[in-house]
């Protein structure tokens, strides 16, 4: 009776997660999404009937059931029950957004689940043991053709219920061999047209692009200060230079006016603190290593080679460092100076973090203090741009929906870097500083089915960001740069601009080279996805089940066409390069663990 209340009580809660989601339908659906179920239940009569004791199985039942009816309403904000990386995301620091989606809708989904698994146990008693035996039987048969059956439909990762999500999942075996060129070397650009079932678009297909030469750049910054800003959650579609129609930071705008702006930018995950590992490590977060584990991994980070060359440094950040393992990365990083959320006293505080022109204030003051005879690496690490896209006053556009308020935060975000900028000016240091603006990640709004916030998914409105360079004085004008440069590439950019020597260990390459690579991307916060951007072809690799999609995001930048089957020659070769260079990545990593 336990074990059948469970599986009624499971499948609800499965259902649930499913409704709204763009599941496909066959006869293999029901083994592929309720296999897990079936599989959980099954164990968990054989369980009871070796315990036997009330007392232990019926709490063990009521845990279950409760933890299956969280992951139901988690299931209907997010596209994916919590999986390890989501738990240790769940902190206080997320407070304020896990407080807003806690509404009446979401309350009777849970209420609903635990009252199936409240009554089931009454209703089915009366069950004859025959029936059940058949039930027992058929949910054998679920579990041994499931695995199988959810290799023959897309399931979006959906057949995984609560439980499933928690479990280890191992790479898939790849050769590790690092490829003439290295990983981030174009595959077709002497293959285009000879690998067979590959039929490339008209135009650049998936050729690599034009570059354009910064070569006269090179140690032209010497000297100067350097100013990196990660701008929170922003996606280059947001912003009027990448062709939006707002213009909600009309600061960044102007100084993107006379920068070196590169069209196709990169983040290397679609998460902060991985990402700012990514930035000044100058190397990609590997699949399945935690934050913590990054910070233990010798780096020559940005911030100790500027350091050895006589800069002071410091890190502002408008959140809070006790998030996602981000103060053990910032610990390890050579910066003389951290502050974030929890030093600084802001006049909007929120669980993820405080105002920006606070933060702003802040390190004004810091330049003000520091010795005027060394140049400065200042980094900063606004807030704004994250959910719940809260602001301290009214903004430009109507909060009619969650992609206004993202931004109104965005625009609140940019008023506080205007201060900084003019701030600069003030002190006239404005003509020795080297300023170094991109975004962190994207930001999602349902542009792809379950696709919200950044950390889940590899589309283009996750990791394309803005990035631009200025130099008052040294940049006059725009400069559009059509190369495809990474997240991986700003270390190296920033000493080759200085005129500083660039560590061998380093994954990304100066941008100044006018060569252009692939960008590859990686998440594994939900489901675990690879990616590369290659010219106008970027492969997205599920690596869970191999499933694969090919978009030519030249002709189809809202990735809609999936190209796979039509080139699958293609596909195969990207894929190989993909789960090669995983695994490759993460055996470099826990190589330089101390």
């Amino acid at each position: 009776m336990p074990s059948l209340s469970l599986f009624v009580t499971l499948v609800c809660a499965h259902l649930l997660m499913l409704a709204g989601k763009p599941v496909e339908l066959s006869v293999w659906s029901v083994p592929a999404f309720l296999w897990q179920d079936a599989a959980l239940a099954l164990g968990f009569g054989l369980l009871t009937h070796w315990v036997r004791r009330p007392f232990i199985v019926w709490p063990l039942y009521a845990a279950i059931a409760a933890y299956a009816a969280i992951n139901a309403v988690v299931a209907q904000v997010l596209p994916s029950p919590l999986t390890p990386a989501m738990w240790r995301a769940a902190r206080g620091t997320l407070g304020d957004s896990i407080a807003w989606y806690a509404n009446l809708p979401n309350l009777l989904v849970c209420l609903g689940v635990l009252a199936v698994a409240a009554l089931a146990p009454f209703a089915l008693r009366r069950l004859r043991d025959t029936d059940a035996r058949l039930l027992a039987a058929a949910a054998a048969a679920t579990v041994a053709i499931g695995p199988f059956a959810s290799g023959r439909i897309e399931t979006g990762g959906w057949h995984r219920n609560a439980f499933g999500a928690l479990l280890p999942q191992s790479l898939p075996p790849a050769d590790t061999t690092v490829p003439a060129g290295g990983w981030r070397q174009s595959l077709f650009e002497s293959h285009a047209g000879s690998v067979p079932g590959t039929a490339l678009a008209s135009g650049a297909g998936a050729v690599a692009g034009t570059a354009t030469d910064l070569s006269t750049l090179r140690a032209a910054a010497r000297g100067r200060n350097v100013v990196m800003i990660a701008l929170e959650s922003t996606g280059s579609r947001f912003l009027r230079p990448y062709g939006a129609a707002e213009d909600p930071m009309p600061n960044v705008s102007a100084l993107a006016a006379n920068a070196v702006l590169f069209e196709s930018a990169y983040a290397a995950y679609p998460e902060s603190i991985k990402g700012l590992d990514a930035v000044l490590c100058s190397r990609h977060p590997a699949l399945d290593v935690a934050a913590e584990t990054l910070a233990s991994a010798d780096c020559d980070a940005l911030s100790e080679e500027l350091g050895k060359n006589g800069y002071q440094s410091a890190l502002f950040h408008s959140g809070r460092f006790d998030y996602l393992g981000m103060r053990e990365i910032v610990a390890g990083l050579g910066f003389d100076y951290l502050a974030d959320a929890g030093t600084l006293t802001g006049r909007l505080n929120s669980s993820f973090g405080i105002d920006e022109a606070t933060t702003v204030e802040s390190m004004l003051s810091w330049i003000d203090r520091r010795e005027p005879d060394r140049p400065f690496f200042l980094f900063y690490l606004p807030i704004a741009g994250h959910h719940p896209y809260v602001t301290t006053a009214a903004g430009p556009y109507p909060p009619v929906d969650e992609r206004h308020r993202y931004l109104n935060v965005l625009h609140e975000a940019d008023a506080a870097i205007g201060e900084f900028l003019h701030g600069i000016e003030q002190r006239g240091l404005d003509g020795n500083t080297l300023y170094v603006i991109f975004g962190d990640h994207g930001e999602a709004f349902g542009e792809h089915p379950a696709n919200i916030g950044h950390s889940f998914f590899l589309y283009e409105e996750n990791v394309r960001v803005p990035y631009f360079i200025a130099a008052p004085g040294l940049v006059t004008g725009p400069s559009r740069v059509t190369q495809t440069i990474s997240a991986v590439d700003t270390a190296p950019t920033v000493l080759d601009l200085l005129g500083l020597p660039i560590p061998g260990g380093y994954e990304g390459f100066s941008a100044l080279d006018g060569r252009d690579r692939m960008a590859l991307l990686v998440t594994d916060y939900g489901e675990r996805w690879l990616g590369l951007v290659d010219g106008c072809s970027k492969l997205l690799y599920r690596v869970d089940d191999a499933a694969a999609k090919l978009f030519d995001i030249c002709a189809d930048p809202a990735e809609t066409y999936n190209l796979a089957d039509v080139r699958p020659g293609q596909v195969a070769l990207y894929a190989e390069r993909l789960t090669g260079w995983a695994r490759a990545m993460r055996a470099g990593i826990l190589a330089r663990v101390r």
